[in-house]
């Protein structure tokens, strides 16, 4: 069955390529549209007989009970036709090459050693660390690894981040009014359960707004995730009470003069308590609050790497 459909297959190309020759000479190259439906044909029939050739391979490696074709031709040009008899050859061959892949896994291991080394590194996981983070220097590296430790958020961020966002997302698919009013409540409940206190600790957000209000005191919001803020009054009405303006003469203002908008940093400071939202989140609808909820902070400290 093979020998018939290769000789069909390699007689079509055949009928193919002259096709395309005589026609460019004597007819015309229009005719070369013509001479691609033998060539194509050819090679299907080509493919098919490759299929049926491997095949037949596996039916006569499986009727001799060897476990492959590849293990049957090797029997074959050995000369051996008994899976009993090519088993020992195969076990050292497998062991040959079970011992060569060991040494070279041994020779690359030594190289990478002398790479990580080169660089400064101690071990090879840490210089693959590093190259996968984009660093080549075990110093650039050391130094990357020092500011993730920097912004590393609190667990309690964490949680409260997550309790305020399935707020959002639980009142975008309420039904109705009523039941989007329900997800306020909710997200109190929550926000309470997170929060051991009013004060937090290193946390860690984005600055999005750094400006003053007309008395000159500092205004900041930092972003937490998205979709979640936290941020001091904007006006000195407002603040009555809260004072989370920041006074110009403070030491917390100076190193807010020094920071840029859109830059990452770790914070300290209190929130207010709130009957309605568990903190003080100051927003005039509903919608705002659960879509775009902004928490008021007295901040203490704010620090960069």
């Amino acid at each position: 069955m093979f020998l018939a459909l290769a000789l069909l297959g390699l007689l079509l190309l055949v009928a193919g390529i002259i096709s395309i020759i005589v026609p460019l000479k004597f007819i015309g190259i229009s005719s070369r549209k013509k001479a691609l439906m033998p060539l194509l044909a050819g090679f299907v029939v080509l493919g098919v007989a490759s299929s049926q050739l491997d095949t037949e391979h596996n039916q006569a490696a499986q009727e001799a009970g060897f476990d492959s074709v590849k293990d049957y031709r090797h029997a074959k040009e050995l000369g051996i036709t008994s899976p009993e008899e090519y088993a020992p050859i195969k076990a050292k061959a497998l062991a040959a090459e079970a011992e060569k892949e060991k040494e070279e896994q041994a020779k690359q291991l030594a190289l990478d050693t002398q790479k990580a080394q080169n660089a400064g590194f101690a071990t090879i996981e840490e210089f693959e660390a590093a190259k996968k983070a984009g660093f080549d220097t075990a110093d650039a590296y050391a130094e990357h690894m020092k500011k993730e430790a920097f912004f590393a958020i609190p667990a309690e961020q964490t949680q409260f981040v997550a309790a305020v966002q399935k707020a959002t997302e639980s009142y975008r698919a309420a039904k109705n009014e009523l039941a989007q009013g329900g997800t306020r409540s909710k997200r109190k409940e929550n926000v309470c359960a997170v929060l051991s206190s009013l004060e937090v600790q290193n946390w860690v957000g984005q600055l999005e707004q750094l400006t003053s209000n007309s008395d000159g005191l500092g205004v900041i919001s930092v972003r937490l995730a998205d979709g979640v803020t936290v941020k001091t009054w904007n006006n000195a009405f407002s603040d009555i009470g809260d004072n989370t303006l920041i006074e110009p003469s403070s030491a917390l203002f100076s190193k807010v003069a020094e920071l840029d908008k859109n830059q990452r940093i770790r914070f300290s400071g209190r929130f207010f308590s709130s009957d309605l939202d568990c903190i003080k989140e100051p927003s005039i609808s509903l919608r705002g609050s659960m879509t775009d909820p902004e928490y008021i902070m007295r901040f203490y400290n704010v620090e960069t790497p």
